[in-house]
């Protein structure tokens, strides 16, 4: 989730990134957005595809109360919390499922507000797992390999299908 409110936009986008990811700059990019770094300052976020539109300084000066991108992760208990750790942690890992949201915020608000839309929003508007097709049989391109009494083929022809949001192979 990311809600662009005070970045310039009237607009919180939904993505979703497939699968665990390392953190969440890791989720961000997995989902099509693109990231804006702070010069000088490994792991600072100043822009989430392009906004806000000024850029650095103006994402990032306290001095000059402008603003960051608050990084909200699930409390737990249907809620937003506020992450402590930033978004480009890699202690802070985010299991496959996880939601997180970004809000960009002013300094002199104090911590930006958790995004406009609820959790429950968000499931609202997640995706449908897409109906597939039982698997058929494939042909095998070589003969079977045998280990003991087990047999299987490994062909050409085998594509990933999806159940839900898992993909068997």
């Amino acid at each position: 989730v990311v809600d662009y409110e005070e970045a310039g936009k009237n607009e919180v986008a939904l993505a979703c990134a497939d699968g665990d990811q390392a953190s969440g700059f890791a989720a961000l990019e997995a989902a099509g957005h693109t990231l804006g770094s702070v010069p000088g300052t490994p792991g600072g976020l100043c822009t989430i595809d392009g906004l806000p539109a000024a850029g650095y300084p103006f994402c990032w000066e306290y001095e000059n109360a402008n603003g960051y991108w608050g990084y909200y992760l699930e409390d737990g208990r249907g809620g937003w919390a506020e992450s402590q750790l930033g978004g480009g942690d890699p202690t802070q890992p985010l299991a496959k499922g996880s939601v997180i949201g970004w809000h960009f915020g002013l300094y002199g608000d104090g911590w930006p507000n958790p995004p406009r839309i609820t959790l429950d929003e968000v499931a609202e508007h997640a995706p449908e797992p897409t109906p597939t097709e039982p698997p058929t049989e494939p042909t095998p391109t070589e003969p079977p390999a045998v280990l003991g009494a087990a047999r299987f083929a490994v062909t050409a022809t085998t594509k990933p299908v999806v159940r839900g949001r898992k993909v068997v192979v």
